[in-house]
């Protein structure tokens, strides 16, 4: 037994959830989900088999049936969630039923109606296996979520669209009228009226009461009456099933020959050029598709509340429709509102859909001969019901979910659809809704903040001389950290930014650093407004400077040959970016740039060259060579460090010895204090010399030699280390918040 079951889980299928909690429950609505299938069923083949196909409409039947069972069987055993429905696919019949009054059309270009039978049933099969082939390319490549990619305004569009070819499908059934302009006033007349005003009317009415009633008995009570309603004032009326028939309230198949049979249909005379033609019309079932596979899953995951496999929903739905490629079936899939409509009324196990496909079955076996006997008034009243639920769910009601905006442009795409076809709505939305992203996009700002020199400095310590003279030319220089994925739109409104910027008399900017770090991306056309960019920039004697950009950004920059003769630089990160503009501000400096002595050092640091004489007696000089260790990451000591001359750096090492570089120390500045305000002492970064240099060692104890005014020298000490943390501390502040 178990082996048995390692084997039906070697091949997908599930083998827990067969076992309901209550199966007085799960048995009824498997027994009522098969029976509205059946209607289902006959009501899709009664759209698509018209005209010269009517003949085969009992096969079709059939056909349906059995695919059906299959493909809620296949799915029901092969889900990870126990109760999932499947039905044939509404929208992938609406088009095939389009595609159907396209070839009846076209008669003379079959070979017989048998050869317009079988290339029909070739489309429908065809547009099942491609369907179950990109589900399963879906899935393998897990592309799930680019399904859900589609803009929601045409989406809304497209349902509200098909909503009306079920409308102008329902017409067409009743009166066989093409629903355009040319037949209004015919479809509108006395005699077309009569036929198909009444299962308007009656699929209106059950959409009403569908929504007042929300029962699983409130549709077949609706389609009972229907019928029952017919026939009593058929009787009434004395009027014969054969008058019925004659009239075209009920279906007569001797108009097309009689009832045919698969061995009827001539596949040698297949109309392939008919086919290709309609290839436009077979993409749209394919998307369409697609799409409701996702809208299904995203459904039963929120109605459920438990999350899907999705890679497994979809695999296991491209099972059940390659399966059905023999049956020359439409596509199916899972159908969410049955699917969440049972598991609210209690159902609990697969039971529900296997009853159901059982049901199906026997419907079958027993032939589609019951066509005779059924009224257009009660497949007119589905269709109908159809009709209205698409159009007033996806064109009215989603409406409340969006802006005017949105709105209009669900509306444009289904005027389109009504007055001209499917694709050109389709591929109109498409448009409408690219355009309104670039509008919407173009206005998202994508300078994230933007900084001074002032507020942000590069990780480089540096003397009291430096640092006072870059903060009185910092304002000469602005970072703008830049965000987003950045396009033509966008970065056009970023270049006008500029222009501004560069216009107004009191910005005397030398330099400007952009920064790149959350640039996920850049078209090839926003390059183009980079290179006016530079060039504008160059136009008023500022340097441009480019950092942070990933390798994909850089790519395009480099493609685009924007740094090409132009006098910008480029830098890995901010960090270093921020330190080559200190330096060129640095570099021309009306200042003594002569390197400053231990005694000028500590007298720009305390304030009094007296104290710093008297200081500078008691402190250990040491030269480092480079690429010598001040102290290690560990190391035990209280003594802090003045640097004379040269270059240290902070660092962290790991385990492995690996360094990461935390800041830059030059001359002027001190290293090493936090140890000695630590409790435990202990060093908690290496200083490595990257180039000779000297220090002054200076060790808390050495200022007890000063003798009675030694207390005085360690006050101003701490006020120093007070106020050199506090700095250290700004520093990293302004560096947090540049990171946000």
């Amino acid at each position: 037994m178990r082996s048995f079951k390692n084997l039906l889980s070697s091949i997908g299928v599930s083998t827990t959830g067969y076992r309901p909690q209550n199966i007085a429950t799960d048995l009824p609505l498997g027994f009522i989900n098969g029976l509205d299938t059946i209607l289902w069923c006959f009501t899709a083949s009664s759209l698509i088999f018209t005209g010269i196909l009517s003949g085969y409409l009992p096969l079709a039947i059939t056909l349906s049936l059995i695919s059906t069972a299959i493909l809620a069987t296949v799915i029901a055993t092969t889900s990870n969630y126990p109760v999932n429905i499947a039905n044939v696919a509404e929208q992938g019949v609406v088009i095939l039923a389009t595609i159907s009054l396209l070839l009846n059309n076209q008669v003379g270009a079959f070979a017989n109606n048998d050869a317009a039978a079988a290339t029909m049933f070739v489309i429908m099969s065809l547009s099942t296996l491609l369907f179950g082939i990109c589900l399963n390319l879906t899935a393998r490549f897990d592309l799930g979520l680019l399904l859900q990619l589609i803009p929601f305004p045409v989406v809304c569009g497209f349902l509200a669209g098909t909503g009306w070819l079920f409308f102008s499908a329902g017409i067409n059934m009743m009166t066989d009228l093409e629903v355009d302009f040319h037949n209004f006033r015919e479809i509108f007349s006395t005699a077309h009226l009569i036929h198909w005003i009444p299962a308007f009317a009656c699929g209106l009415a059950t959409t009403i009461a569908m929504r007042l009633k929300d029962h699983y008995l409130t549709l077949p009570i609706c389609l009972v009456a229907c019928v029952v309603g017919f026939y009593t004032f058929a009787f009434w009326q004395n009027i014969s099933l054969d008058m019925l028939r004659d009239t075209g309230w009920v279906y007569k198949l001797d108009n097309a020959g009689g009832e045919k049979s698969f061995s009827n249909l001539d596949f040698l005379h297949v109309n392939f050029n008919f086919i290709a033609s309609v290839l436009p019309e077979i993409a749209s079932i394919i998307l369409i598709c697609m799409l409701s596979t996702s809208f299904a899953f995203s459904a039963l995951e929120l109605g459920s509340g438990k999350s899907l496999s999705i890679g497994r929903e979809l695999k296991s739905n491209s099972v059940a429709n390659i399966t059905n490629i023999l049956t020359m079936s439409p596509p199916g899939m899972t159908d969410a509102a049955f699917s969440m409509m049972f598991i609210k009324m209690g159902a609990s196990s697969r039971l529900t859909a296997l009853v159901s496909s059982g049901l199906c079955l026997f419907a079958a076996c027993l032939g589609g001969g019951f066509v005779e006997y059924v009224p257009k008034l009660l497949v007119g009243t589905l269709v109908f019901m159809i009709a209205v639920e698409l159009i007033y769910e996806w064109l009215i009601e989603s409406s409340h979910q969006m802006n005017l905006s949105d709105t209009l442009i669900v509306w444009i795409i289904f005027v389109v659809i009504v007055g001209f076809d499917l694709i050109p709505g389709i591929l109109l939305g498409v448009l409408l809704t690219s355009l309104m992203f670039i509008v919407r996009y173009s206005k998202i700002e994508i300078v994230g903040s933007n900084f001074s020199l002032k507020q942000l400095t590069s990780s480089v310590d540096r003397s009291v001389r430096e640092i006072n003279f870059l903060k009185d030319f910092s304002v000469k220089v602005e970072i703008f950290n830049l965000r987003g994925f950045l396009f033509f739109g966008s970065a056009n409104i970023f270049f006008e930014r500029m222009k501004e910027i560069c216009s107004k008399e009191e910005n005397k900017y030398s330099h400007l650093v952009f920064d790149f770090r959350r640039v996920l991306g850049i078209d090839s056309t926003a390059t183009q407004v980079f290179i006016k960019l530079i060039n504008l920039l160059e136009s008023n004697q500022i340097t441009p400077i480019f950092c942070g950009m990933n390798h994909a950004v850089e790519e395009v920059f480099k493609v685009a040959n924007v740094f090409d003769k132009r006098s910008s630089y480029v830098f890995k990160n901010l960090d270093l970016a921020l330190i080559w503009v200190e330096e060129s501000l640095l570099a021309n400096r009306a200042i003594d740039s002569r390197p400053p002595d231990i005694n000028s050092i500590l007298t720009d640091i305390l304030g009094e060259s007296e104290k710093a004489n008297q200081i500078s007696k008691f402190m250990i000089r040491k030269e480092l060579k480079k690429d010598e260790y001040l102290f290690r990451q560990g190391d035990i000591g209280s003594s802090f460090y003045v640097i004379e001359s040269g270059k240290i750096e902070i660092c962290l090492e790991n385990p492995s010895g690996l360094l990461t570089r935390l800041r830059e120390f030059r001359g002027g500045t001190v290293v090493g204090e936090m140890a000695a305000y630590s409790i435990n002492k202990s060093r908690s970064a290496s200083a490595l010399a990257i180039e000779n240099s000297i220090v002054y060692e200076w060790a808390p104890e050495n200022i007890k030699a000063l003798g009675k005014d030694y207390l005085e020298y360690e006050v101003i000490v701490h006020e120093f280390i007070a106020r050199l943390l506090s700095t250290r501390l700004l520093f990293m502040n302004n560096r947090s918040q540049a990171d946000l």
